[in-house]
């Protein structure tokens, strides 16, 4: 029971190597060619098309870059795993790479709030070359992607200067808050 045969033919795209001949009756199912790889494009495309999702939502890229450039990042991303309680990144650290939360939630050290799918962890230090000023822990099965600073190199520019109207507008809404209060 659930074992399986030929799926090196398929993963490979080759002939299979043998025969295999039943000695009772049984039940297969059966997975042809074509459809094994219509299904591996499928998922492909799924995750082309979630990857594009979560980078557009990210308002760091937002109004800086192109659908072309987010898609660039996200395919040279490295995507890592986190289970509830690991630690992604340290105080006192110098973080070489952006973090994106893909998928769970990061609490931060001495904040309430935590981090969720499609927002970056840290990325105040990040832009200004500064050591991190919390822990940030998994809270929970999580997933990231890391772009290195050297993918991120050609952005840049462009990247720093909307980090700084965003912080510019943000800091303008806050006054806002606290005056009209």
């Amino acid at each position: 029971p659930d074992d399986s045969f030929g799926e090196i033919a398929l993963i490979h795209n080759i002939t299979r190597q043998a025969t295999v001949v039943c000695q009772t009756a049984v039940s297969c199912f059966v997975l042809d060619r074509h459809t094994f790889q219509e299904s591996l494009m499928q998922k492909a495309l799924d995750e082309k098309l979630r990857l594009e999702s979560l980078m557009e939502s990210i308002d760091l890229f937002k109004d800086c870059l192109n659908k072309h450039d987010k898609m660039s990042l996200a395919e040279s991303a490295q995507h890592h795993e986190y289970e509830d309680g690991d630690m992604i990144c340290s105080h006192g650290d110098m973080i070489h790479s952006l973090f994106i939360v893909d998928d769970g939630e990061v609490a931060v050290s001495g904040v309430e709030d935590v981090i969720t799918t499609g927002h970056v962890l840290a990325q105040a230090c990040f832009i200004n070359n500064q050591p991190l000023q919390h822990d940030y822990v998994a809270k929970g099965a999580t997933s990231c992607l890391m772009i290195s600073a050297d993918e991120l190199m050609p952005f840049r520019d462009r990247i720093t200067k909307h980090w700084a109207l965003l912080r510019k507008s943000s800091l303008k809404l806050r006054r806002g808050s606290t005056t009209s209060q």
